[in-house]
């Protein structure tokens, strides 16, 4: 018996360590220069939505980092120019 609770406690650790948020990216068009910034959770529960007056290249590493670092923060102020 405490070996099947020890069991489930662990697994129930492990799923919240690998609990995490994502983005997606939508443009609406090439000409428009927009783009929205949309972060959900596990649950696929909208978050956030933002949008950022810029096209965003997900091919970019930089860019995806500038994304990675988004849902962290829940901040729009990484494509503000400085």
């Amino acid at each position: 018996m405490k070996k099947i609770a020890l069991m489930v406690a662990l697994l129930t650790v492990c799923a919240g360590a690998y609990a995490q948020k994502y983005w997606v990216v939508e443009t609406e068009s090439k000409t428009a220069r927009v783009s929205i910034v949309k972060i959900y959770d596990t649950s696929n529960n909208l978050l956030s939505e933002t949008k950022i007056d810029r096209l965003i290249d997900i091919n970019k590493k930089k860019e995806r980092r500038r994304l990675n670092r988004m849902v962290r923060q829940s901040s729009a102020l990484l494509w503000s120019k400085r």
